[in-house]
């Protein structure tokens, strides 16, 4: 009911009488985080991971305050404890392949989203991340896949029609499929000058 003062005052009842409960301090973090305490939050989060050290969601939370205070070390650790507690944890394969890919650590980028394309195939935003670092791996195939993949799930994904056009036009030396994607590409807003400039000099 949004009321989330008195969801407050309910969970600190919870805590004076059972002072780990998980799903209380979790929620209380949550909120906490909503609000912008992150102090608060995090100091709550510890409490909770020290407690339940299987405890993903907590461990996850806990890294996205880490990485939102560029606290980059410690957010990777809590990734990875949101992993190792719960395997499937597709949030926390997420966040931690995306900052591998920022540390230009492709290897490992690419084993956290090849785990949520398999624990979920639906993931096109997913799908389209690790075509991105297959084809900067050199592994051109299964990046086309990918690629053509994210778009089989979400037709109207401006990226992937613009990756795979970069693709089709650096990676395989294909222009005429490259413009297929660049025109999709323009067509559903895409804004880049230099693919206008290439779609009006090859119009007919």
């Amino acid at each position: 009911t949004h009321a989330y003062d008195q969801a407050k005052d309910g969970y600190q009842t919870v805590l004076a009488i059972h002072k780990d409960q998980p799903d209380a301090l979790y929620s209380l973090a949550y909120l906490a985080n909503q609000d912008g305490q992150t102090d608060q939050a995090r100091s709550l989060l510890f409490q909770l991971t020290q407690a339940h050290v299987d405890h993903a969601d907590g461990w996850h939370l806990l890294g996205r305050l880490a990485e939102r205070q560029n606290h980059i070390p410690e957010a990777i650790a809590a990734y990875q404890k949101a992993i190792a507690s719960q395997s499937d944890h597709i949030p926390a394969h997420y966040d931690l392949g995306a900052l591998y890919q920022f540390d230009k650590q492709p290897l490992k980028a690419i084993e956290h989203f090849d785990a949520i394309t398999r624990l979920d195939p639906q993931q096109a935003e997913a799908q389209l991340s690790l075509g991105v670092l297959l084809a900067g791996n050199d592994q051109l195939d299964e990046a086309e896949q990918a690629y053509l993949k994210a778009l089989e799930i979400k037709p109207q994904l401006v990226e992937a029609h613009y990756n795979l056009g970069s693709f089709y036009e650096f990676q395989r030396k294909d222009t005429t499929r490259a413009l297929t994607y660049y025109q999709e590409y323009l067509k559903l807003g895409g804004k880049d000058l230099r693919i206008q400039r290439l779609i009006t000099q090859v119009a007919p």
